[in-house]
């Protein structure tokens, strides 16, 4: 192999050595057993939040807005309320990573951390409220740097993992 050939695969590792977005996969087990299946995008202070099933939604939070996107109709989106919301503690959370806490509370949510062995992010995050008992677990976590087009909701683009 030539040394340009060397250069270049270099270059790439070390890019993605210093990569600031993370891709994971993630699990939503509810407590009647039903689970969803997505991908997780987090970069600096951008999150994408988007289910497997067509029937269901993408979740973006970008510019400190919280944007609603149905998998299905893409054209459409909707502002939701980000205030009750445990998408922004996601990347507080990505922030503060390996540092986090073993439990959060948001207003009536209790959010308790599992920490991962790969040191790439959290293994599990069980949320427990009177309404609500739900764990996600993420596993696959690469650090990567993500297109900023997965970010914009209008048009949203498909994110295909490399």
């Amino acid at each position: 192999m030539s040394k340009l050939h060397y250069l270049i695969i270099g270059l790439l590792l070390w890019s993605n050595l210093f990569a600031s977005g993370l891709s994971c996969k993630f699990e939503e087990v509810y407590q009647n057993g039903e689970l969803q299946i997505g991908h997780l995008l987090i970069e600096e202070d951008k999150l994408r939040y988007e289910y497997f099933d067509p029937k269901l939604f993408t979740i973006i939070f970008v510019n400190d807005n919280l944007v609603v996107v149905e998998n299905f109709e893409t054209n459409k989106f909707q502002l939701i309320e980000k205030e009750n919301s445990i998408i922004p503690e996601l990347i507080n959370i990505y922030k503060d990573f390996p540092d986090v806490m073993d439990n959060y509370k948001l207003n009536s949510l209790n959010i308790s951390i599992e920490k991962k062995i790969n040191k790439l992010f959290i293994k599990r995050l069980a949320i427990k409220s009177q309404n609500l008992n739900l764990s996600i677990f993420f596993f696959d976590c690469k650090k990567m740097k993500l297109d900023k087009l997965y970010f914009e909701f209008n048009p949203l683009k498909k994110y295909v993992p490399d």
